[in-house]
């Protein structure tokens, strides 16, 4: 009995001495890439190495990002007043209040009243610039006199 059981042991012993050198085998099997777009016979893969490192390629666009159209007004007028005509192509647009006192957005092409029904009222340096945008005009009103930045592409 006593047999057994320190052959299951040595078994075991055995077993587990060989798990960390089959691991380290695997470790220090060198992967490598075919130079052939179809690898197969004839076509030998190089190994890859810190002195042959895989080979990497890398698009780079020409052309990222838009040119918004500038729909800044320096000084409004302080009445509703139209910052952007209807637009069906319009894919974005942005308004900041770049002013010292609220202005109201009515981004439904009706007249702006802060207040009013369909005006967002903009806090000084507060913006506006919807993921959807609207197609329709949209309209804005601040104390006359005031700035407010507006862009749309």
């Amino acid at each position: 009995m006593w047999k057994i059981k320190i052959m299951k042991k040595l078994i075991l012993a055995l077993f587990l001495t060989a798990i960390p050198s089959l691991a380290f085998a695997e470790t220090q099997r060198n992967p490598c890439y075919y130079t052939a777009a179809n690898p197969g016979p004839g076509t030998g893969c190089v190994p890859v190495s810190t002195v042959n490192p895989l080979p990497t390629s890398t698009t780079v666009s020409t052309s990222v990002g838009i040119t918004p159209t500038d729909r800044t007004i320096a000084s409004t007028s302080g009445s509703s007043q139209q910052i952007m005509a209807a637009n069906a192509a319009r894919h974005s647009l942005t308004i900041e209040n770049t002013g010292n006192a609220n202005c109201g957005v009515n981004p439904t092409g009706g007249t702006a009243v802060i207040g009013g029904a369909g005006t967002i009222t903009l806090a000084p340096l507060g913006s506006y610039a919807p993921k959807i945008p609207t197609l329709s005009a949209v309209t804005i009103i601040c104390t006359a006199g005031q700035p407010i930045y507006g862009d749309e592409n």
